[in-house]
């Protein structure tokens, strides 16, 4: 079964939720084109999400700011 996430907002998120959103795929010899990431929230602050994206033993920590929040479209899990 493939996991459903809805759009969310700053304010709605928590510690342990899943969410998805869009980044840049601006590594080396990236395209600049949207990528989804997904991944579950392990640190909330005022103005910060951090999110676990790890995969494996490779960690993989991401920062989502509420400033640029909605141009993340970040979405969570609807389990």
């Amino acid at each position: 079964m493939t996991e459903t996430f809805e759009p969310v907002d700053f304010s709605n998120v928590r510690e342990g939720d899943r969410v998805q959103f869009a980044t840049a795929d601006n590594g080396f010899g990236g395209s600049g084109d949207p990528v989804w990431r997904t991944g579950t929230v392990v640190k909330v602050t005022e103005k910060t999400a951090r999110v676990d994206c790890s995969v494996g033993n490779e960690r993989d920590i991401a920062v989502l700011r509420r400033a640029d929040w909605h141009s993340r479209a970040v979405s969570k899990s609807a389990r």
